[in-house]
């Protein structure tokens, strides 16, 4: 019986983590809490070599691994979490995050739920039930858990960031715009949350607000395609547009075979007096957005009819310059605003977007806290109302 006692307790003794391994793993929760997700990943590496036969660290090493791209060895990890045999709250969470990897949501929200149940005060555990609840397409349920997390762990940026994308799916843009603020006055370095908030400015109208958020963002990612043409619609909305002009080169550059990024230059080049760089420009939109032929048409009339008024002799004009038989109205261009944009950025429903390759390591979500490259620091946002569209009787873009 002793004997029996001695062995069991050595066993404790082996499988317990190091105290290195254990100021490790913790530096690891703290850094993926602050969404550094990097430095988290490294943490939780080095509590492992510590302590190779402990689990805790494989679930979150998992869900650092997914947000940074490195899906292999997300996956891998999460193999080994979803093996283990929890006890404890945490223990519950870290397979809770092997599973949600694995795409297990039952089975994680299972995990969630368990830890909850043996610690009602882990903000983690609510916050990955309101992830995998999003995760299902329920994201009002997810709301509940979230706003639980958030009061846990108000200083937790990617519980706010997760609970952002939450009220995007609610269409409560102005609340998860207070998310993302937090986030970027949490950590600064995340850029990723400047392009969440200008998403978000963009659709309630506050298109000046926007374009700096995706400024700030540009900077760290310069290549990002969204971003580029949402910055171009913004200026455009705003009554500039030889910057939307610009972002639109680049959006075309990156992606030639965008017939919307033509369509809308060429509503800028007309803006800007260029009608036959307008025309060349509509032209090859027509052939690349075949779904779009009649307003890229419309636009296209609009600007031959303008250009045969303007060369009409003096005094010859309105009625009096328009062929016989037709109609002296002239065809408007009635562009819209672009869509929602679809994730140009792979990204789970409930996580930031996993890294996609670049052409910098600057250019990827999860070294946002970890890298010299960083968005500016915030400044104090100014809330106002929808904004005044120079021009706002022709809405200069194409949807």
């Amino acid at each position: 019986m002793t004997i029996t006692l001695a062995v069991a307790l050595a066993a404790v003794a082996l499988a317990a983590p190091s105290r290195d391994a254990e100021r490790a793993f913790r530096s690891g929760v703290a850094a993926y809490d602050q969404a550094k997700f990097e430095a988290a990943a490294r943490h939780f590496s080095k509590a492992l070599e510590l302590a190779p036969d402990w689990e805790a660290p494989l679930g979150f090493r998992a869900l650092s691994r997914w947000t940074n791209g490195d899906r292999l060895g997300a996956r891998e990890d999460g193999e080994a979490a979803a093996r283990s045999q929890p006890t404890t709250a945490e223990q519950h969470v870290a397979r809770g995050m092997g599973r949600y990897v694995l795409r297990n949501l039952q089975g994680a929200q299972s995990d969630y739920q368990e830890a909850i149940r043996l610690n009602p005060r882990y903000a983690l555990a609510y916050y990955g039930l309101g992830s995998v609840l999003s995760s299902q397409g329920k994201p009002q349920e997810a709301a509940e858990p979230l706003d639980k997390a958030a009061q846990l762990a108000p200083n937790s940026a990617v519980i706010h960031i997760v609970r952002g994308t939450v009220k995007d799916k609610l269409k409560q843009f102005r609340a998860a715009i207070d998310d993302y603020s937090r986030v970027v006055e949490i950590n600064p370095r995340f850029a990723w949350a400047r392009l969440y908030r200008a998403r978000d400015h963009r659709e309630v109208q506050e298109y000046a607000l926007a374009a700096e958020d995706f400024t700030a963002f540009l900077k760290v990612v310069p290549k990002h395609e969204e971003a580029l043409y949402l910055r171009a619609n913004c200026y455009s909305l705003t009554g500039d547009p030889e910057a939307a002009i610009k972002d639109l080169d680049r959006v075309i550059q990156l992606d030639p075979k965008r017939g919307l990024a033509w369509s809308n230059r060429g509503l800028a080049k007309n803006a800007v007096g260029d009608k036959s760089g307008a025309v060349a420009d509509l032209r090859r939109a027509l052939r690349l957005e075949p779904n779009k032929r009649e307003q890229i048409q419309q636009a296209i009339d609009a600007i031959v009819a303008e250009e045969k008024e303007n060369e009409a002799p003096s005094g010859v004009k309105g009625e009096a310059a328009q062929p016989a038989g037709s109609s002296a109205k002239e065809v408007p261009v009635e562009p819209l605003p672009p869509p929602w944009p679809g994730e140009t950025m792979p990204r789970s429903d409930s996580l930031p977007p996993r890294r996609a390759p670049q052409d910098s390591d600057a250019g990827d979500a999860g070294d946002s806290g970890d890298k010299k490259a960083a968005a500016p620091a915030a400044s104090p946002r100014r809330r106002a109302g929808p904004e005044k569209v120079k021009g706002a009787d022709v809405t200069p873009f194409i949807e």
